[in-house]
């Protein structure tokens, strides 16, 4: 869903990320798909995702995988402190409109990573 298309297949990509951003989210609500390592090593995916998709019905859908997984999986917790995950997840956050779902399901997502790493376990970034 990321990658270049040629031929003015955009529209296309698009319809084809939000499946799959969609039925993973949707599988992920079973917590041991959630915590399964195939999925939490999508974080990274999921965040560059976030980081370019125009479309906030897709950014919807990749927070609550997100949340999903970092509920269900501390190895998924973890997965956030890869080199530029949080980078590309939160500086979308000013961008959201006020009361919107992507507002809201981001901030949940930071409240929620916040609360299951240790300050100890952090790094600068």
């Amino acid at each position: 869903g990321l990658g270049k298309v040629e031929g003015g297949k955009e529209e296309e990509r698009e319809a084809y990320l939000r499946l799959a951003v969609t039925v993973l989210a949707g599988l992920a609500r079973a917590p041991e798909v959630a915590a399964d390592a195939g999925v939490v090593s999508t974080v990274p995916i999921i965040a560059e995702v976030v980081s370019k998709s125009p479309d906030l019905t897709i950014t919807e859908e990749c927070f609550e995988l997100l949340s999903l997984v970092a509920i269900a999986s501390k190895d998924g917790t973890y997965k956030f402190c890869e080199p530029g995950v949080m980078d590309m997840l939160f500086s979308q956050i000013s961008n959201f409109p006020d009361g919107s779902r992507c507002l809201e399901l981001s901030t949940h997502l930071l409240q929620l990573l916040v609360h299951k790493l240790r300050a100890d376990n952090m790094s600068v970034e």
